[in-house]
């Protein structure tokens, strides 16, 4: 059997209250695969119902993400049963990847009971927090399953539920220190409504996104709620969660990022404009660095 590489998480240096601490940027950290041929070939959900419950992860991996392919709404009830059997993996140099796996292809699938399964892992999720109360990244499976569930319930942006359950979850202060699933929903928030007003190209994204862009939305003691250890404010949420939006773009920002970022005076700069330019200078490297090592891994300059 040909087997395939999966690829581990990306880790991002996050800024929290004074201190370095490691943050996992979730779904978008897989390379994209092969899937064996003896699972490629099929075409039922009996026939890969098999290599689900393989005691091979790898098989049950390309088994999820085949039925995700296939897009058979059969195929629902099989995949969250799958879930249910896969061990909590709350270990940092651990990852459930097949759970995320499930999670994508119930995204993909779509339908009325892909979603509701979608709500419940994540309500389940939400409910019962991260093992950890101290940084939500030290329990991988839920760092790894809540943000991934959320941007599978993005095939149903146009619905108000859950339109307006991103936002809720945004507003929703919590006892844990789980400000990134607040942040990430946010994000989600943001690109559904640009998606409702029909901005969709590079310049209109950036410009309804900077005038609302303060700072990084990290690293600054005012971003986090005073007597509250890890707990965001809103408007540092909103910070990173426009961050998050505009990093993700490829080359053909850049432009208009080095425009935002020229357009302060430095002479004569305040705090608050200093703080502002310093998120878009953060902005340009993160995607510059990214397309670095897209070149270097392609190798066209």
């Amino acid at each position: 059997m040909k087997r395939f590489f999966v690829g581990g998480i990306l880790v991002c240096l996050i800024s929290l209250g004074g201190a370095d601490v490691y943050g996992k940027e979730m779904p978008y950290f897989r390379e994209k695969v092969e899937i064996p041929p003896e699972i490629a070939r099929t075409t039922t959900v009996s026939e890969l119902q098999a290599f689900l419950q393989s005691s091979d992860e790898v098989m049950r991996i390309a088994a999820a993400r085949r039925l995700g392919q296939l897009g058979n709404p059969e195929a629902v009830s099989l995949l969250m049963d799958r879930f249910a059997k896969e061990p909590y993996q709350a270990a940092m140099d651990s990852t459930p990847y097949v759970k995320i796996e499930i999670i994508e292809a119930l995204g993909k699938i779509g339908g009325e009971e892909a979603k509701k399964s979608l709500l419940n892992i994540f309500n389940t999720y939400w409910k019962q927090g991260p093992k950890s109360k101290r940084y939500v990244w030290e329990d991988s499976d839920y760092a790894s399953v809540v943000p991934a569930t959320l941007e599978a319930l993005y095939t149903w942006k146009d619905e108000k539920e859950i339109f307006d359950m991103f936002r809720s979850i945004y507003l929703e202060e919590r006892k844990i220190p789980d400000w990134s699933t607040r942040q990430k929903a946010y994000e989600l928030y943001l690109r559904a409504k640009m998606a409702k007003e029909g901005l969709v190209t590079v310049e209109q994204s950036i410009k309804y996104l900077s005038p609302m862009l303060t700072s990084r939305g990290a690293g600054q003691a005012e971003d986090w709620v005073k007597g509250k250890e890890g707990v965001k404010t809103l408007e540092a949420l909103k910070n990173g969660a426009i961050v998050a939006i505009l990093k993700k773009h490829a080359q053909a920002i850049l432009p208009y990022i080095e425009e935002e970022i020229n357009k302060v005076d430095i002479k004569n700069i305040t705090p608050a404009a200093n703080n502002r330019r310093e998120a878009f200078i953060y902005i340009k490297h993160c995607i510059e660095e990214r397309l670095k090592k897209q070149s270097e891994k392609t190798g066209v300059e």
